[in-house]
């Protein structure tokens, strides 16, 4: 049996990842902060039942040690959101910790990190981590669980709660991939076992994240919507995306449906 380590997997991709990864046959750990295991994460964990394959352990307690090789995520790009702020340097602590173990036993480790300018300084910190790994370089991903810092997320809220659209953030304009599709081409690559390399990770459809906000009623106007997408030097890393606008959009907003009417 294959194993995996998913840091932060109650996030947005971390959840998707450990969901792909035990549907694959995989014994997942995930791994969280003790501050972020909140209700959310333990109502999203339900979907996994008593799955034997499926073991939880905050950040502080683990101690490292796998019998077996594994494969280890980390969704840096799960930062991004409020919840994990500043929580990037307890990780490259504890994998300094354990670093012995890691070159020992890990296949691959992931780094799955968002294109954007404003967030190279808080890159810096994982560029640190001293162990072999990819670093995978995102555009915007959607889907249920969305961090709510992001275009999609806001213009969903704002509908639902007939809100009048007030969103300023800063996203690439090219792309976009939903959640679940990610994951799955993540693991692809991981389980490639090829070199440790720097990758920008494409659908190949130029243009989808400006898409996505026609879907929803939104112009990418220049004033309101400007590419934080730096010239990254890096090889671009073409992944299947099965799943459409419409359809990644609609579980999107189902998810925040569901959220709302937990509220009142």
């Amino acid at each position: 049996m294959n194993h995996a380590i998913v840091f932060s997997a109650g996030g947005f991709i971390g959840f998707s990842l450990c969901r792909e990864l035990l549907n694959r046959g995989y014994n997942v750990l995930a791994i969280e902060h003790n501050e972020t295991m909140q209700i959310s994460e333990e109502n999203k964990w339900m979907e996994f039942g008593r799955n034997a394959n499926f073991n939880v352990s905050s950040l502080e307690d683990w101690e490292g040690g796998l019998k077996e090789p594994f494969f280890c995520f980390i969704p840096y790009y799960d930062f991004l959101g409020e919840r994990y702020e500043g929580r990037t340097s307890e990780i490259k602590k504890k994998i300094i910790q354990n670093k012995s173990w890691f070159d020992k036993s890990v296949h691959q480790t992931m780094i799955l990190r968002f294109i954007s300018e404003s967030r190279i300084e808080q890159d810096a910190l994982l560029n640190e981590i001293p162990i072999p790994h990819s670093n995978l370089f995102l555009p915007t991903v959607f889907g249920p669980w969305q961090p709510k810092e992001f275009a999609f997320h806001k213009l969903l809220s704002e509908e639902r709660e007939g809100l009048e659209s007030t969103i300023d953030y800063k996203e690439p304009l090219k792309d976009a991939f939903y959640v679940d599709d990610l994951a799955a081409g993540v693991i692809d690559y991981a389980e490639k076992k090829g070199d440790k390399a720097s990758l920008v990770l494409s659908t190949g459809e130029n243009g989808r994240w400006a898409e996505g906000l026609k879907h929803l009623g939104e112009k990418a106007g220049e004033s309101s919507y400007q590419s934080h997408e730096p010239a990254l030097l890096y090889k671009e890393l073409v992944i299947n995306s099965s799943t459409t606008l419409e359809e990644g959009l609609q579980q999107q907003r189902t998810c925040i449906d569901s959220l709302l009417k937990k509220r009142t």
